[in-house]
């Protein structure tokens, strides 16, 4: 991974400016969390609901009582500046596929589709050399997990919980140099390619209290392995096969808390810490914070759809890892009924990531919009049944 990461900043001399979030560690970094979470700062992970799930915090499914399937898509754009070149990206993710299903008294499954790494970039060399450098993929996780309030009358408002993840995923930086001479009539095309593949599994335990106006949680994760499989190839030139080595996967722990007040309002927070060492020499450990707020509508279908609908607010922060990168950004959130088709959650996130590169200052200002869509259910129970 220390060659690759190597390579990627040689090439990236002599383009457009970089977007740091992009080349570094093992790409940018998707959090875990869930549509509504997304418009609080990234912070909602504690906040009681029935149909939430969070891959980290798995021990508050324990209290979910509805069956739920959310599918998350988030396009986005940026713009990158060094101080010398300027360039602008736009792209269209989907994070974060999951799906919950409450047991009852035997508790509650969960699995999902996490992108926690995301390699996708294009730039082009601002001096029109030909030269062209691509990336494309990153690393997924599958998760299951398993959670149960605990039945104790001593132990009332408590849940633990166990997740599964499975890592996985490619990603590819492709780089292309078409040149040509006047007195030539086909140019020449060279290609080459690094491609990273991983695949490896960690575990996460948690746990969960709430009681009255108040929610916390906490989550630890079990250092595992990961398998880094690097192949080089290049269109005029052999190389050798692939490396392998085995590193930690970079895993951490955190805790999240929530107060609700004032009927419909509340307040929420957030802090990780996510250590690198393991994954990539010398890195450092990265911390995560969040906090935000949320008016979450009420009411029947007979009223306005402004009463029915969440608001929500908050801001992130993130320092450290691969490179020690450093961002923050402001949120705003909006959740709407969608009748039988269940929620849909629209957030946007604006902020700005702050790196250097070869001793210059590197910066990318971002704007996400998550969309989040949740269908909700009671299995087994006729409309009439329900109501």
């Amino acid at each position: 991974m220390k060659y690759a990461v190597s390579i990627l900043t040689l090439l990236a001399g002599v383009l457009h400016a970089q977007s740091p979030s992009a080349l570094l560690g093992w790409g940018r970094e998707n959090p875990a969390v869930d549509g509504p979470s997304r418009g609080m700062g990234d912070a909602g992970a504690a906040l009681r609901s029935d149909k939430s799930w969070d891959p980290l915090l798995v021990a508050r499914s324990g209290f979910n009582t509805l069956t739920a399937l959310e599918v998350q898509v988030v396009p986005s754009l940026v713009w990158i500046d060094d101080g010398t070149t300027s360039n602008t990206i736009g792209n269209v993710e989907v994070p974060r596929l999951s799906v919950g299903i409450p047991l009852g008294a035997f508790g509650h499954l969960g699995a999902g589709y996490w992108q926690r790494f995301s390699r996708s970039f294009a730039f082009e060399d601002f001096n029109d050399t030909g030269f062209t450098l691509t990336g494309e993929g990153g690393s997924f996780e599958a998760v299951g997990s398993y959670a149960l309030a605990l039945p104790f009358d001593a132990l009332r408002g408590t849940a633990l919980g166990l997740s599964y993840h499975r890592v996985m995923g490619r990603d590819r930086v492709l780089s292309e140099h078409n040149r040509k001479s006047p007195d030539e009539f086909y140019g020449v095309s060279r290609l080459d390619t690094l491609e990273t593949r991983r695949d490896g599994e960690y575990w996460t335990a948690s746990a969960y209290y709430t009681r009255g106006p108040y929610d916390l949680g906490g989550w630890m994760s079990i250092p595992g392995e990961v398998l880094l499989t690097t192949h080089r190839g290049a269109s005029d030139q052999t190389f050798g096969a692939d490396a392998k080595r085995t590193v930690d996967a970079p895993v951490g722990w955190g805790g999240a808390g929530a107060w609700r007040f004032a009927t419909h309002q509340a307040v929420v927070a957030r802090a990780s810490l996510e250590s690198w060492d393991g994954a990539v020499s010398d890195a450092s450990d990265r911390w995560s914070l969040g906090a935000g707020w949320q008016w979450n509508g009420g009411g029947d279908r007979f009223d306005d759809l402004w009463q029915r609908s969440s608001f929500r607010a908050g801001a992130l922060g993130a320092f450290g890892g691969p490179g020690d990168p450093s961002t923050a950004a402001l949120t705003a959130g909006l959740g709407m009924p969608m009748g039988v088709l269940g929620t849909i959650d629209l957030s946007a996130q604006v902020g700005q990531t702050n790196s250097e590169s070869h001793g210059e200052e590197v910066s990318d200002t971002f704007v996400r919009l998550y969309v989040s869509l949740t269908g909700a259910n009671r299995w087994g129970q006729s409309q009439r049944k329900r109501r």
